[in-house]
């Protein structure tokens, strides 16, 4: 199992990869919130942060189900499976790659 979590070079976003079965959990600095969903895939995506990029197989769901545990929180953690997400390719593992943007609290 791999979680790998990096932070742009601009300090804005961070970018983060995880493997079916990984817990993914980020957190944004103090006072500050996810809010700008940049990229998001479950299947196979690929691309290196922060130019993520769809594969061929991807879940349409993989947008809702991130924005839908993190958007607006300071923190917060997803466990990565085809049972929260759909499952792209049976019998092959999905992985995660995301981009989110964090800011001030509106």
């Amino acid at each position: 199992m791999t979680v790998i979590v990096t932070q742009d070079a601009a300090g804005n976003t961070v970018c983060a990869q995880a493997d079916d079965g990984d817990v993914l959990t980020l957190a944004a600095p103090a006072g500050k919130i996810f809010n700008i969903l940049v990229f998001a895939s479950y299947g196979n995506p690929g691309g290196l942060a922060p130019n993520f990029e769809y594969g061929n197989n991807n879940c349409r769901s993989s947008r809702a189900v991130v924005a839908n545990v993190f958007a607006n929180q300071n923190s917060a953690a997803l466990a990565v499976s085809s049972e929260i997400f759909g499952d792209p390719f049976p019998g092959q593992p999905g992985r995660l790659y995301l981009r989110y943007a964090y800011g001030d609290p509106v």
